[in-house]
């Protein structure tokens, strides 16, 4: 029997431009009808809380800030009503990602703290972050539920009142606002990270993936005879290691990823001349826009990333955007890569630095090769159409009251 599905979006009358501060935006209802038995689902009304460091979308380099757009966006294009509380500045430029100016709501709750990189830092943000939750916590608080994406969390007090809300830790370094609540509801970006917050604070934590948009980027097949070290240029990713790899192997190597995030400068000179000693071997790229980040990515035979073996990998966006680009990713054992890393398929996850040098050796000689159709596969398999599934499930289950 042919069905026909009818879709009514309900929403308040209000104009957008009547809203003040503490007016919830209209919470939409979809009721679905079809005609040979009907039945109704309730979209969901959604406020996400970013960080007051960067913009949400960043302008630039931005890991956390990255991560809740591209959740907004598919939360929003799935029919969920998105509000995203974000720094100054955030409005006019989610207003230049998104392709409908009207699917995501942005309220500028908090001041630009550009100045965070540091020992002090941490305090400005902190302070930031409650006195903006104060201010705003009328509105954020008549949402359906809550995802606290800032760094101190201070979203959880709602579950001290009853509200609906999770957090979402994009990190090893959690501070969590002192409320009398057993269930906080901490959601890590990989089940790795999941397990280590959970046995860190001592609580019950659950995963969701970090999204991506996949659409944006490209495949390209035909590599060149290089390889890509693309992360923040610090000691924990490995920089150095990356440049005395390739100048032991007499391989072409390029180094490129964010400074700015940087607080030891002087590594950055030091990772900087030994590229510059190297004859013409490692290139020094420094920072990238998306676009010329995009270019390398495609372009290199591996992306290489030699974790310190101090560090451990919450997740790894870049990992996911090289296979995106069809390269494969090496790496060290350090937490999540190998959830994200399909071993000798889509990349290596070495036990240590030799056996990192022995791989990339190996493909260099060309002795190993990678489908780049293999690592493309993978990488949609974290798209945020698919990622946002997830997160609906836990935003369903804190609903429900079946909390964490």
């Amino acid at each position: 029997m042919k069905s026909w599905l009818h879709v009514i979006h309900v929403t308040s009358a209000l104009p957008k431009e009547k809203l003040t501060p503490f007016t919830a935006p209209p919470s939409p209802l979809y009721i679905i009808i079809i005609l040979s038995g009907g039945f109704s689902v309730e979209a969901l009304n959604i406020g996400l809380l970013s960080t007051c460091v960067l913009t949400t979308p960043p302008g630039g380099y931005g890991g956390t800030e990255a991560a809740v757009t591209d959740l907004a966006v598919a939360l929003a294009k799935q029919g969920h009503r998105v509000t995203v509380y974000g720094a100054e500045g955030s409005r006019r430029l989610m207003a230049e990602h998104v392709d409908d100016p009207d699917l995501i709501d942005v309220v500028e709750w908090c001041p630009l703290i550009e100045d965070w990189v540091g020992s002090e830092a941490s305090v400005r943000v902190k302070e930031a972050e409650y006195v903006s939750f104060e201010e705003f916590k009328e509105l954020i608080s008549m949402h359906d539920v809550v995802n606290d994406h800032t760094w101190f969390k201070p979203g959880l007090k709602l579950r001290a009142e009853g509200k609906a809300a999770c957090a979402t830790c994009h990190g090893f370094h959690v501070e969590l606002p002192d409320i009398n609540v057993d269930k906080k509801c901490i959601i890590g970006v990989s089940k790795w990270h999941a397990n280590y917050l959970s046995h860190t604070l001592n609580l019950k934590a659950e995963w969701a993936y970090n999204p991506v948009d996949i659409s944006k980027y490209e495949v390209e097949k035909n590599k060149e005879d290089f390889i890509l070290f693309l992360a923040r240029i610090s000691p924990e990713k490995g920089a150095m290691e990356f440049v005395e790899i390739c100048r032991e192997l007499g391989v072409k190597g390029v180094v490129a990823g964010s400074i700015s995030v940087v607080s030891d400068k002087d590594y950055v000179r030091r990772v900087k001349e030994l590229c510059e000693g190297s004859q013409g071997l490692v290139r020094f790229i420094g920072e990238v826009d998306f676009n010329g980040k995009v270019n390398l990515l495609k372009r290199a035979k591996a992306l290489v990333i030699p974790l310190s073996l101090r560090y451990w990998e919450v997740f790894g966006i870049v990992f996911i955007e090289a296979m995106a680009c069809g390269t494969p990713v090496i790496t060290t054992d350090r937490g999540a890569p190998r959830e994200l890393i399909i071993q000798s398929k889509t990349g290596y996850v070495c036990s240590d630095l030799e056996e990192l040098k022995g791989v990339v050796a190996r493909l260099m000689r060309g002795d190993l090769v990678f489908d780049s159709d293999d690592c493309r596969r993978r990488a949609e398999e974290f798209d945020r159409m698919n990622v946002v599934k997830r997160y609906v499930e836990l935003y369903r289950r804190v609903l429900s009251g079946d909390a964490w």
